[in-house]
Parts: C-alpha cells; sequence; structure tokens
C-alpha cells in the first residue's frame, strides 16, 4: 500500500523507516533484495541498514519468530538496496554500463575537481568569446567579468550556477536558441483603447483618475501601434501611480509589460551572446569528462532515468521507501516516478517544515505532489508523527506558538507534541535569548558584546550555580542535573546561519577559554594558519619571481624575520625585484636555494616535511590558539598534499599554485578533527550541516539580520518541458532592459527563498534537547529571526541582557592563563633548547604498557594444537566474538568463520578447535550480558596521560542503566590469578579512557573472559 509519514523534527523519522521495513520482511516475508530504500546522506543510509540489521538480530531470540526465514533475510540483507540516491544511480549504470552508452571502468568527478574544471574552463571562454562574439562582449560590458565574484554574480560564475541548476532539473544545454526566453511581440493597441473605455466604467472619477484618462487618450489619438505609442510614453514621461485604485493599475502593468517586451527585442541579441557562452561552456565540460572517463552526480541521475525510460530492464521493486522527500529535486522525483510502477508501494517520509535546500536544487513542491498522487491512487492520508522524542516540554511550547503565526501550513497535525515519558522533566522555561540593553554603541561594538555575551552563557551553564542550568540533563532520558550527570562543553552546539561574524565568535570564545571544534561542511581547512605558512614555503620554492610570497615567507614561522628587520634592510633599496630581497638576507637564501635544488628529485610533501622538522613548525604551532587543532589542521594538509602529487602530470609549481588558489578561494573542506582525546569542546556548525543531529544545548547568534537581496542577472526555469533563461541586461550607463518572465521569475524564487529562511529556523531551533540560547546584537530594530520571535520574549523565551551576564560571571572564579613579564621571557627564550627528535612524550598502544616480565607460561603440546599462536588465530576468535556481540549473541557461526577463515589465509584444520568451544564462549557472555542495554564491541579509545598518548580498542564494553561493564577476551591456560596479575594495568588504562568518554557513569566492573580449552571464566578485576 502507498504510504506518505510527515514526521516533524525528532519525532522518530528513522525509527518509522526502519520499522516499516522491518514489517515488511518479517510480517509480510518479502525478499529485501525487491524492497528499494533510499535516503540522502551515506551516513544515514548506513545508520538505517545497521538499525535493521541489529533488529533482525534481536528478532533472533524471539520464540515466535520464523528463525530460519531471519537467517535467510540477513543473508539477503547484504545485498539489499539501502542507498542514497546516487548510489543507486552509480550501482545501475555499472551494471547496465554498456546499455547506457558508458564505459564500465567511469569513476565519479568529485566536487573540488569539478570546480576546478568549470571555474578553469569559464575563464578560458570568457576570454575567447570576449574576443569573438560581438554581442557577447556588448552583453559583458555592464557585468562583472571577474572569475570570482563575491556573491556568486560574475558573468562566469553565473554560467556555473545555470549548469548546476540544469542539471538539478535533469537537462543538457545544447542549443542557445531554444534556452534563451523568445521575444514576445506586445499587446495590440487595441488593448490600451479598451483599458481606456473602462474609465467610462467607473461610476465617479477622482481628479487623478481624470488626468490619467485624459493623458491616454490624448496619447492613443496620436499613436497607430503600442510601438508608437510607448515611445510617446517614454518621451513625454507619462507615469501612472498604482496607488490609485481601479483601471490605472491595469494601464500601468500593461505599459510596463510592453516597454519590457519592445526593450528586450532590441536587445535580445545580445543576450543570445550569453546564451553561447553558457551552453559552449557546458559543451566544453562534457567534452572533458568524456576524456577522462568521469560522470558527475548530475550525469548520475540524469543517465540512470534515461537507462530506466529506455531500456527494458529486469527492474521491480516491490516497495520503494524514500526517506528525507523534501529534499529531493525534479531530476530525483522523475527517477522516482519511473521506478514506481504499477505493482510497486511508494512509501515517502519526510517533514516540509525542513526544506532547506532550495539552493543546491531540491524542490519543496514535491512532496505534497507525490502526496496528493498517493492519496488520488487510494493510499490512506498522510500519517503524522507528532510526538518529540528529543525535546522538552519547555523547548516545544514556544517553537509551536512561533511556527504557528509563521507556517502557514503549520496546522495542528504539524505541531510536535510532549512525550509523556518527559512529563517529569519541568522546566520553568526552555528557550532563552541574549540582547544588548539599547542600540546606542556602533553594529560592530554590538556584534562584539554578543559574542562575548554567549560565551559568558556557556561558562555559566558549566561553571555556574544551578540557576544557570537546567533542571535535567538527558542521559539516556532525561534525569537531574547533578555532580553525576553535569553539562560539559561537548554538550554545547553552536548554530550559525553564515560565518560572516565567525571571527568575532571564535575569538569570544578564545578570550573566555572555551574549547571549541569546527564541524560539518565548510570552508575551513583552507583558512588556516597552516594552510597559509605551506602556501607561502611552496610559493618562495617554486614561483621565484612572487616577490610577495617571497616576504611574506620571510615573515612567516619558516624564516621568522620581524617586520622592522626586514624593513630596515630593505628601505634603501629601489624598484626591488625577489633576487634583492634574497641578496639581504643571506642565510635565507642559502635555505632557499638548496630546497630548490631538490625540486626535481623530492616530492613537495617530502620537502615539506624536511622543513617541519628542521624548523621545529609543529612546536610553533603550540604557541596558536587550539594547539591541538593546528597540528590536526596541519597533518590534515600533509595528505593533501599526498594526494594531490600522485597525478603524474603534477609538478611542485602546478601544486604551488592550486594550493595558493584553494587560499584565496576557499573550497568545500572542513577542518580537520581535533586530536583532543576527550573531545571535550563546543561544536560550531552551520545551520545546513546539522539536519538530522541533536545536542543538549544548542546556540543560535545573530538572530537579526537582513536577508541578501538578489543580484543575481539569469534565472533558469522549466516552462512545457524545457528550459528557459530569462535574463537581466545591463548597459555600461547602468540601465536594464529584462526578459518578460525574470521578474515573475525572481518573485517566485524569493518567495521560495523567505519559505526557506523560515525552514531553516524551525530546523536550528529543533535541535536542542535541554536548551536553547538565542542572541542579537539589535534591542529597538529587530530584523528577521528576532523579529518573528519579539512577540514570545519575556514569556515564554526568558531574557538576559549582556550586563546583567557580566555580572553575573564575575562570581566564577576562571583560570586564566598567567601572562609572563617581558624579563621571564627574555629567560625563557635564553634557556630555550630546540626540542628532541625523542622526546619523552611519546603515542603508543596499550598493550605496551602491559608488564612483561612476568614468566611465561609452559602450555602442553595438546593446548598448542588447540590455540595456535599465530596472530591470525587469535585475530580469528575475537573477529568471531565481537561479530556475536554485534548480533546480540545470535550468530550463525560457521557462514561467519568461513569469510574471516578466508580472509586470514586460515585452513579448516586451524579453526576447528575454535569453533568447537566458540558456542560455549558466546552463550557465557550472552548470560555475562543480558541485563545491558546496549553492546559496544571493539570500542577504541585515546588516552591523553602525562607522558603518553595511549590508543587502544577494548573488545567489550556492556552498557546498563546504572554504569558500564567491560570484557576483555584472553585465550591463555595461565590461572586467574597471573591474569589479573598480568593483565590488570591493561584494565585499569580501559578504564580511564572510558571514564572520559562517559563521564557521567560509572564503571560496575572490569573483567578478563579467560577462554580455555574445557572452560570459560570471567575474572573481575577490582
Amino acid at each position: 500500500m502507498n504510504q506518505v509519514f510527515s514526521a516533524s523534527a525528532g519525532t522518530g523519522k528513522t525509527h518509522q523507516v526502519t520499522e516499516h521495513y522491518l514489517n515488511q520482511i518479517l510480517q509480510h516475508q518479502q525478499d529485501p533484495r525487491t524492497i528499494l530504500l533510499m535516503t540522502f546522506t551515506e551516513n544515514a543510509a548506513a545508520e538505517l541498514r545497521e538499525r535493521i540489521t541489529t533488529q533482525l538480530y534481536k528478532a533472533l531470540q524471539q520464540p515466535d519468530q520464523d528463525q530460519h526465514h531471519i537467517q535467510t533475510t540477513l543473508t539477503q540483507l547484504e545485498s539489499a538496496p539501502i542507498t542514497t540516491i546516487h548510489g543507486f544511480c552509480t550501482t545501475l549504470l555499472r551494471e547496465y554500463a554498456l546499455d547506457a552508452s558508458l564505459s564500465p571502468t567511469f569513476t565519479i568527478l568529485a566536487n573540488d575537481q569539478q570546480t576546478n574544471w568549470l571555474e578553469t574552463l569559464a575563464h578560458n571562454l570568457l576570454i575567447e568569446h570576449l574576443n569573438t562574439d560581438p554581442d557577447f562582449a556588448t552583453f559583458a560590458k555592464g557585468r562583472q567579468l571577474a572569475s570570482f565574484g563575491q556573491h556568486g554574480t560574475s558573468i562566469p560564475q553565473t554560467a556555473i550556477a545555470l549548469i548546476h541548476t540544469a542539471g538539478s532539473l535533469g537537462y543538457t544545454l545544447t542549443h542557445p536558441e531554444q534556452l534563451l526566453e523568445p521575444a514576445l511581440p506586445p499587446q495590440p493597441i487595441q488593448v490600451f483603447h479598451t483599458c481606456l473605455q473602462s474609465f467610462d466604467q467607473l461610476p465617479s472619477l477622482t481628479p487623478t483618475q481624470k488626468k490619467i484618462q485624459s493623458q491616454l487618450s490624448e496619447l492613443l489619438e496620436q499613436a497607430t501601434t503600442t510601438e508608437q505609442l510607448i515611445s510617446r510614453i517614454q518621451a513625454q514621461g507619462f507615469k501612472v501611480n498604482r496607488r490609485t485604485k481601479g483601471p490605472p493599475i491595469e494601464l500601468a502593468d500593461l505599459i510596463e509589460q510592453s516597454q519590457t517586451r519592445i526593450q528586450y527585442q532590441q536587445k535580445r541579441p545580445f543576450a543570445l551572446g550569453f546564451a553561447r557562452y553558457v551552453t559552449t561552456l557546458y559543451q566544453h565540460y562534457e567534452q572533458l569528462k568524456a576524456t577522462h572517463d568521469k560522470l558527475d552526480f548530475d550525469d548520475l541521475q540524469r543517465k540512470a532515468l534515461q537507462l530506466i525510460q529506455n531500456r527494458h530492464l529486469p527492474l521491480h521493486f516491490n516497495t520503494i521507501i524514500i526517506d528525507e522527500v523534501q529534499d529531493t529535486s525534479r531530476i530525483q522525483a522523475r527517477l522516482i516516478q519511473a521506478l514506481w510502477k504499477k505493482n510497486t508501494h511508494l512509501i515517502i517520509c519526510g517533514d516540509p517544515k525542513q526544506s532547506i535546500y532550495s539552493w543546491r536544487g531540491a524542490d519543496p513542491s514535491i512532496m505534497p505532489h507525490l502526496q496528493d498522487q498517493i492519496i488520488q491512487q487510494g493510499g490512506p492520508p498522510p500519517t503524522h508523527l507528532q510526538t518529540s522524542w528529543r525535546s522538552k516540554e519547555a523547548l516545544l511550547n514556544p517553537i509551536n506558538q512561533l511556527f504557528n503565526t509563521l507556517l502557514n501550513n503549520y496546522e495542528p497535525n504539524e505541531s510536535l507534541q510532549p512525550n509523556p515519558q518527559y512529563a517529569h522533566a519541568e522546566e520553568s522555561h526552555g528557550i532563552e535569548c541574549l540582547l544588548p540593553e539599547s542600540d546606542e554603541c556602533p553594529k560592530k561594538e554590538r556584534i562584539e558584546q554578543q559574542m562575548q555575551a554567549l560565551a559568558t552563557r556557556i561558562n555559566l551553564l558549566i561553571n555556574g550555580d544551578t540557576t544557570w542550568q537546567p533542571n535535567y540533563r538527558y542521559q539516556n532520558g532525561f534525569v537531574a542535573t547533578s555532580d553525576q550527570n553535569q553539562y560539559r562543553y561537548s554538550d554545547i552546539l553552536i548554530l550559525q546561519r553564515t560565518t560572516k561574524h565567525q571571527p568575532e565568535l571564535e575569538a569570544a570564545l578564545r578570550k573566555a577559554h572555551i574549547p571549541y571544534t569546527l564541524a560539518g561542511k565548510g570552508r575551513g581547512l583552507f583558512t588556516t594558519s597552516p594552510a597559509r605558512d605551506l602556501s607561502l614555503l611552496l610559493t618562495t620554492l617554486c614561483e621565484p619571481n612572487d616577490l610577495y610570497s617571497l616576504i611574506g615567507f620571510l615573515r612567516s614561522p619558516w624564516i621568522g624575520l620581524s617586520d622592522l628587520h626586514i624593513t630596515t634592510q630593505l628601505m634603501h633599496k629601489k624598484n626591488i625585484q625577489p633576487d634583492d630581497v634574497l641578496s639581504a638576507f643571506p642565510a635565507a637564501k642559502e635555505k632557499i636555494e638548496t630546497t630548490r635544488q631538490h625540486l626535481a628529485t623530492q616530492l613537495p610533501s617530502e620537502i615539506v616535511r624536511d622543513w617541519i622538522s628542521h624548523t621545529h613548525y609543529e612546536a610553533l604551532l603550540s604557541t596558536h590558539a587550539q594547539p591541538e587543532q593546528q597540528r590536526a589542521n596541519l597533518r590534515k594538509l600533509l595528505d593533501w598534499i599526498r594526494e594531490e602529487e600522485r597525478g603524474w602530470q603534477t609538478t611542485p609549481g602546478t601544486l604551488a599554485r592550486k594550493l595558493k588558489n584553494n587560499i584565496q578561494n576557499p573550497p568545500q573542506t572542513a577542518e580537520a578533527t581535533s586530536a583532543d582525546p576527550e573531545q571535550n569542546a563546543v561544536t560550531l556548525m552551520s545551520i545546513h550541516s546539522s539536519k538530522g543531529l541533536t545536542h543538549r544545548v544548542v546556540c543560535l547568534p545573530d538572530i537579526s539580520f537582513s536577508p541578501k537581496a538578489d543580484t543575481h542577472f539569469a534565472h533558469l526555469s522549466e516552462k512545457n518541458n524545457q528550459l528557459q533563461l530569462a535574463l537581466c541586461i545591463t548597459e555600461p550607463d547602468r540601465s536594464k532592459t529584462y526578459s518578460p518572465s525574470l521578474k515573475s521569475g525572481r518573485e517566485h524564487a524569493k518567495q521560495i527563498s523567505q519559505q526557506e529562511r523560515h525552514h531553516l529556523l524551525y530546523v536550528a531551533l529543533t535541535r536542542a534537547r535541554d536548551l536553547l540560547i538565542l542572541s542579537s546584537a539589535d534591542r529597538e530594530k529587530p530584523n528577521e529571526w528576532h523579529k518573528q520571535i519579539a512577540p514570545l520574549l519575556e514569556n515564554p523565551i526568558r531574557v538576559h541582557t549582556f550586563p546583567e551576564l557580566q555580572q553575573h560571571a564575575q562570581l566564577i572564579p576562571v583560570q586564566a592563563p598567567s601572562v609572563p613579564t617581558a624579563n621571564q621571557l627574555e629567560k625563557s627564550f635564553t634557556k630555550h633548547q630546540p626540542p628532541t627528535h625523542n622526546p619523552t612524550f611519546q603515542r603508543t598502544t596499550t598493550t605496551a604498557t602491559i608488564t612483561l616480565d612476568t614468566p611465561a607460561q609452559k602450555t602442553s603440546p595438546q593446548l598448542q594444537d588447540v590455540h595456535k599462536t599465530t596472530s591470525h588465530l587469535g585475530t580469528f576468535g575475537h573477529a568471531l566474538l565481537e561479530e556475536a556481540a554485534r548480533q546480540c549473541w545470535q550468530l550463525n557461526i560457521h557462514p561467519v568463520a568461513q569469510r574471516i577463515r578466508q580472509h586470514l589465509h586460515l585452513t579448516e584444520k586451524e579453526i576447528q578447535p575454535l569453533l568447537c568451544q566458540l558456542p560455549s564462549v558466546i552463550e557465557h557472555m550472552q548470560q555475562q550480558t543480558q541485563h545491558a542495554s546496549s553492546l559496544l564491541p571493539e570500542h577504541s579509545f585515546l588516552l591523553h596521560t602525562d607522558q603518553h598518548l595511549i590508543d587502544g580498542t577494548i573488545d567489550l564494553v556492556a552498557i546498563y542503566p546504572d554504569g558500564i561493564h567491560l570484557f576483555d577476551y584472553k585465550f591463555s591456560q595461565s590461572t586467574p590469578q597471573q591474569l589479573k596479575e598480568r593483565y590488570q594495568p591493561q584494565l585499569h588504562i580501559y578504564g580511564q579512557a572510558l571514564r572520559n568518554i562517559y563521564p557521567n557513569q560509572p564503571i560496575l566492573g572490569s573483567h578478563i573472559v579467560a577462554i580455555q580449552p574445557n572452560h570459560i571464566q570471567s575474572i573481575p578485576l577490582p
């Protein structure tokens, strides 16, 4: 049966999708390979597959279930299509590559490479068309030519954006004449005569109406065509006030439409020049992809759709489930329609209130359209999921109040309902707003004050008294806040609509000594200090004539010369050249020239590593804010360099230029994940990246802002099953000519943009479990989101002013780092020694810390036959127990054992003794963990101690309602006392690591599971 699930934020959409899938394969006994489950991210697809697998293994424990059917289903599930739309298209095209006229070895074009190709082509073709196409050159006179316009409105960037839009709609760009909106003749002059007659039909005329009627009558007497009439209207400066009611409004619209059509007829050849540029860029891009045997993501969808529509493929799915359907683009909707056959059940699940991706092609009208189709075909009304499994009632009530007035479709069945299970978690308020006392000081200062206030509120939450903390903190349910259930920095997520004020935010967090990390997609990596320093190094080595990079290199940590020293050495020189600069600094010159000699024989990554080693660059990063983060960024940048240098056409020079370009125009590459073992840091993320996530405390700064005006001169839309390009032609004198449909297209885009801002606010507000903190730099003249929540301020949203927060913050003891005096600094530098290459601080494994002086136990030949001492055989036993734990101890041992045996190259004879024993081990572990709420096998960790950074893996962590038990498997004949003495330090380290990871859950027990030929025993450790 076709069905729609409309799932509001936090109402268990993933659970609903999982349950529906399980119902199909367990109750209706469908083969999972005939169910197509598609979602929009690889992480979401992996989570769904894991949830389904876990539930199937739990079903194996139920005596009323068909055990044989479940085991068969688990085998079939491995090849079941639970994937993203792009993943499904890729699999389909690889399987039917020849039918799709593709090479079976095609590869996917990475986003960064796609951007680089398009920008390079767009720039080269811009120059070519300016020289060869006079119409295009005329069109370009009034437009920005720079390849990288600030707001994406240059000619090259607009052309690239049009290619992406066409791809999301499923079209190619090949014929400029067909692409460009046609010129329409103006309305015949008889229409103006009809308009004039409509004045006579009014019962009475105002003085303004009489004047307009008289002027129009005179103009019509002097003109026989609409073109003549419009020319006389412009010559006489005749204008109609739209505030005048009645026929004048119709007349004003008629004049404007006629003027637009006449002007566009005259200027359309120039617009056609731009259309030729766009289609040529598209064709060159297609040729480049074909040459390299690559497809971009739009190609995958378009070619998969063509394959399904034009070939009789043996594709038949009994059920199609689409998750996050509100994020679907037009081409994806067509793909769904092509797969949705007569006997196929379609289940869609999504939330129209969370449609926030129109900028990348998502169409918010698709979910309602599919919903209407399902109902028309006899499907039931939508099932609305409303009960929140995420947030407290104190958050839900204000959110419902806000969006009941903000969204037209926020019906009662769309509102969020409190969960009865959370009824005990009562709070006086769930949302706060931080505001200035007034708008007297400049906006820039108020923005800085806002970020400082937000940092202060975070410190009050972590270090303040209970009045600044919610009564209940989420910990597998809402539990009273206490010393055992405290708030940490890692509980906090700061969401940003844009990164415009991120520098002020980061400065405020650093000043308040609040650790933070940047997460999600972003442009952060190539904006960091290590990226700039590496660029200066490589550019100086590879571009000898780049004077500015050379000066920057001398000032950078690689050389470390002061501005004063550089200026003193160069100020007397005129017309300075790079050679003059190098001559002034002989030591630096020698280092640079020596390295340049190695460019032909060493990889760039090797050269960079040599400079890092010789200059102790990593140690210098310790002086930066967030040194661990910067070192992690450095490692990620080195990985990027190694990846880039693999190409056979890549030279050090091309790599240096690409790195420099990435710094000037940062790609979508986030900073590295911090190496902090405890990861106790506030997370900064964009709202778009946060979708699907949940945090205990969410902060949303900058809720007062002005929407960005639409400055794009091109609009691409679908009309009568073909693309239509509408343009604004700007003359050098800044006068504008619009194609007939451009203004209506802009108005439609403006409405979509406004709707999406409302949805973006909904997504941001519904991420929080415990507390939501808003902030604004405005008080008296709020804009956008601030203006929309203004009626709720004070009640139910609690307001804190910046001075109030500052006053309370003074009561919190803050351990600020001491500032050394000048004498102390001088002594420190005098005594400073370069770090040795063998520091006492080392990264090691857990097993390396075990005391190894315990005498080895002599084993009998029979025991040696049963338990091979090879690492592969030990790995085999642990791998089987790991898989058994993942499957809640309901493991079909033999097929899994055969797969692991083949992977480890073991023989049947070698594994047979273990296979005979492992069922007893699994039964023992099932009894030991029968009351656990979840099992976490192979739990990895990173522990920071005074002398070591220890990483390791715990065989099994069992989570119970009241705490944690950890288990370590040992295949040994040693006595319990011997095992305790040898492995107690190892399990002590495990306990330390788990206390850092789960600070609010006590360690209830540590156990060595001793596995011997005829006996299994759990040995508790103190």
